[in-house]
């Protein structure tokens, strides 16, 4: 309920009457536009929704652009592709870089020697090297893998010590 009142330099202010009904009070209350029943309602300070949307939810527009995009991605893609070959790669660059996703590492197929003493550690060194010798890892790759065996051996320093 609104309720008006002149302020220090006469202007007419609207006010909100505070309509907070206690559980005793609820007589005269009467259910209309507006009212919603009185257990019905948000208790102060509370949201509707209190967990909130579900993570990973996507609102509608993102839902129906990604329905779109999958629905014409193999005739757009042949397209930038045709036109590519016709000297258009700006083009084809800009589009495939938001159509396919992110390249990702795949898991590694490489077996190191089992790792149970420091030697053992020079054999699997040698095996990455030799690896990346012939070509079957990259320098990244091996990378990782004598990173792994360094821990190994740090670790296993460790227990000794």
């Amino acid at each position: 309920m609104r309720q008006l009142t002149v302020n220090d330099m006469g202007h007419v202010m609207k006010k909100w009457k505070d309509e907070t009904l206690s559980s005793n009070d609820n007589s005269n209350y009467q259910v209309g536009r507006n009212k919603p029943p009185l257990h019905g309602r948000f208790k102060a300070g509370q949201s509707g929704n209190i967990k909130g949307r579900r993570p990973g939810t996507k609102n509608r527009a993102a839902f129906l652009a990604e329905k779109l995009i999958e629905d014409e991605a193999e005739p757009l893609i042949k397209t930038l592709i045709e036109k590519a070959k016709e000297g258009h790669s700006a083009e084809l660059r800009l589009c495939v870089e938001r159509i396919l996703p992110p390249r990702r590492e795949r898991p590694l197929q490489f077996s190191l020697p089992e790792l149970n003493t420091p030697a053992d550690a020079l054999k699997a060194i040698g095996k990455i090297a030799e690896a990346v010798s012939h070509g079957e890892l990259s320098e990244s790759q091996a990378k990782v893998l004598i990173d792994l065996v360094r821990t190994f051996v740090e670790t296993r320093n460790s227990m000794t010590t």
